[in-house]
């Protein structure tokens, strides 16, 4: 370590004169104790969108976790600054739904409600192969007979997965089950079913749910940057679904503890402010729903289906409209 660190400050002072010389003194700035001197580099960074390939790969093996988080949230940053995932890990003889399984399995049934404990014994239970077997003796909110967990075998395999990641979504906002997930390779797991599901918005959010709910634990940090999720972050915020984009904007911000003081907790949509900004926050404006509504099919104009002007600007969420030009 003793021997990199010398290798690092050597090649700082060596090119120091020569054309990379922006590169190097960057991130030796981003690495300073003085947290002004390290932001305002991270800024620096943001606005590189000019540099060779090289320079955005060299650096992105470079910059320790703060840095990367800075530059994630950092408005139209390059995502060349970003590592690309690990490959993950081939198991022989195994599905993903099988994957899922197994990590829910791995998690305990205490410290959740009763809910929670339904959708998991039945996520356990059920797959896409008719297990009629294990029906038996089910729990469930009406006793035996649920017609849904009757049919469950037959449904699709995108369908099932996503029943299983709203269990984990579940178990994720439980401290203690939150460093089982880590422990039993669920990190990874979400990770290749994320990029395997690019096609599917549901999946997909409620995956950066939970990494949204680790990130709340900052000594699994370190754990969830090296599994790649900063840069998968840093793109979902740039998403065209806006539920999607503030799952990532809420993750983010509870990675980032050079900025924010506040922790956002599960079911805390960010609208506004979504990126780093200098300027200083004057007020708090907090948007509830309710019973019957929800954080974003409240707040928008109308099912667009249902719109007569096609053409019309719309929104999905009409409070993150005015919030931008406050």
């Amino acid at each position: 370590m003793c021997v990199f660190a010398l290798f690092v400050e050597r090649y700082l002072r060596q090119d120091v004169e020569d054309h990379d010389s922006d590169l190097w003194l960057l991130l030796k700035q981003t690495q300073s104790a003085v947290k002004a001197v390290r932001l305002q580099a991270v800024q620096e960074l943001a606005k590189k969108h000019h540099w060779h390939d090289y320079k955005y790969r060299t650096l992105a093996q470079a910059f320790d976790q703060k840095t990367s988080i800075g530059l994630a949230r950092s408005q139209d940053v390059d995502f060349r600054f970003f590592l690309h995932p690990p490959s993950p890990k081939v198991i022989e003889n195994s599905c993903i739904e099988d994957e899922l399984r197994n990590l829910l399995a791995a998690l305990p049934q205490s410290e959740v409600d009763q809910c929670v404990q339904y959708f998991t014994s039945l996520a356990l239970r059920e797959s896409n192969q008719s297990l009629s077997a294990q029906r038996g003796g089910l729990w469930c909110f009406g006793g035996n007979g649920l017609p849904y967990a009757q049919s469950l075998s037959s449904v699709p395999s995108e369908k099932v997965e996503s029943f299983c990641l709203q269990a984990l979504a579940k178990h994720s906002k439980v401290p203690s089950h939150c460093d089982k997930i880590v422990m039993n390779g669920g990190l990874q797991l979400l990770q290749k079913i994320y990029q395997l599901r690019q096609d599917s918005p549901k999946i997909q959010r409620n995956i950066i749910r939970t990494i949204g709910n680790l990130a709340l634990h900052e000594h699994l940090h370190s754990a969830v940057a090296q599994s790649g999720w900063i840069g998968v972050l840093a793109e979902g915020m740039k998403s065209p679904h806006v539920i999607q984009a503030s799952h990532a904007a809420r993750a983010l911000a509870n990675f980032d503890r050079d900025t924010v003081k506040e922790k956002y907790e599960d079911g805390v949509y960010i609208l506004h402010p979504q990126y780093r900004t200098s300027e200083p926050i004057k007020a708090d404006v907090l948007f509830i729903h309710g019973l019957l509504g929800a954080a974003f099919k409240t707040w928008r104009q109308k099912d667009q289906s249902d719109m007569e002007d096609k053409d019309a600007n719309y929104t999905e969420c009409w409070p993150k409209v005015p919030m931008k030009s406050v």
